[in-house]
């Protein structure tokens, strides 16, 4: 097998690296090469695998700047030796880890093989990790393996001394069946629908406004308070990313969209989404929580979305991983994913479930709301 490496997509070229992806928009050459422009902050590896000269695979990784003191509100620091060993150790990492596949929008798993080579996927990964950790100029902290991966012989890839632990479940609304938003409000239950329109009557005055390449920057102050509002809120988060993230992707895809909430001239909400031919994949959003608290405006930013993929003729809505209960009332359902983590340090990761276990998503209740 022969490993090739490159630190940046440019270098493996758009007709090559686009010719293998087919139709996999999240791992297009487009879109990885405006995630580089947008996250300069992270650093990355492209890795193609042949044999001679036949193709087996392609995988895209991320390296992210870590510090072990984001961990500190998930672990068990009451425990007064845990605590005294996390503060003379782990707190005073300042290292990168390796994740493969996607940490800025977790869709997308970053490996694509032959099918004439998914029966070696499991030594194939491994190997391309080790490729990997050697092009790099420090030795990771670990490696997380993002997304579940499917092999011949299991569902989810976890090599030895990775430890694998549950993530927030991925919310699909698939409006098959549903011709137009009024007929999707018909087949509600009552008071299900009822709560729908509640939410667009709160909202009769309030105004949705495209922002694009051109306005971005009349409207940028208030996109970035909305987005820190939400940041602030965030449980974890591996990585943060500026709001000058959304300008770069709309410069430079056609598929990115964003759209203000506005009551009066005060932007209230945004949200940033990926308009795909079969599928609208919600994106990042900001919210005022005072008027959140008042509007509904998150509930009216999931509406607006449904209305969205009606307008555009698409039969899916991705409306991500948070606020799953509220997904489900517009009658998401959750699509359950795993991912993987090791420690490179033995001793260390050891500890690792300890961390993983504080991890796990909240339990909720999941809603049906339409009619049976």
């Amino acid at each position: 097998m022969i490993f090739n490496v490159y630190k940046t997509i440019e270098e493996v070229g758009e007709s090559k690296w686009d010719t293998m992806v087919s139709k996999r928009f999240f791992l297009s050459y487009r879109y990885l090469k405006t995630l580089e422009l947008a996250c300069p902050q992270l650093s990355y590896r492209y890795v193609l695998v042949y044999d001679n000269n036949a193709f087996v695979g392609l995988f895209y990784f991320q390296i992210i700047p870590f510090s072990g003191e984001s961990l500190r509100n998930y672990l068990p620091t009451s425990n007064r030796i845990f605590k005294g060993f996390y503060d003379y150790t782990l707190a005073k990492v300042r290292t990168d880890l390796l994740v493969l596949g996607n940490v800025i929008f977790t869709c997308e798993n970053g490996v694509l093989i032959s099918d004439k080579y998914k029966s070696f996927a499991e030594g194939l990964i491994s190997d391309t990790i080790v490729k990997v950790i050697e092009s790099m100029d420090r030795k990771p902290l670990g490696t997380m393996i993002s997304e579940s991966i499917k092999t011949v012989s299991s569902t989810l890839f976890c090599p030895k001394r990775f430890h694998p632990f549950h993530v927030e479940d991925r919310m699909e609304l698939n409006l098959e069946g549903m011709n137009s938003f009024d007929d999707y409000l018909n087949k509600m239950q009552s008071k299900y629908r009822l709560r729908v329109r509640k939410v667009i009557d709160l909202n009769k005055e309030t105004r949705v406004l495209d922002i694009d390449k051109e306005n971005f920057y009349d409207y940028r102050s208030q996109i970035e308070t909305l987005f820190l509002n939400v940041l602030t809120n965030s449980k974890f988060k591996l990585t943060t990313i500026s709001v000058d993230y959304f300008h770069q992707f709309l410069k430079s895809l056609d598929r990115f969209k964003m759209k203000g909430i506005f009551i009066g001239e005060k932007m209230v909400g945004f949200v940033t989404y990926f308009q795909l031919d079969t599928i609208v994949e919600v994106h990042y959003a900001g919210l005022d929580y005072q008027f959140n608290h008042t509007h509904k405006i998150y509930n009216y930013i999931l509406v607006k979305m449904v209305q969205t993929a009606y307008q555009a003729s698409v039969g899916k809505v991705c409306f991500g991983r948070t606020a799953q209960e509220l997904k489900s009332t517009l009658g998401a359902h959750p699509f359950s994913t795993l991912s993987s983590l090791k420690i490179n340090n033995s001793f260390l990761n050891i500890f690792t479930p300890i961390f993983l276990r504080a991890m796990v998503p909240e339990l909720w209740t999941p809603r049906s709301p339409f009619k049976l």
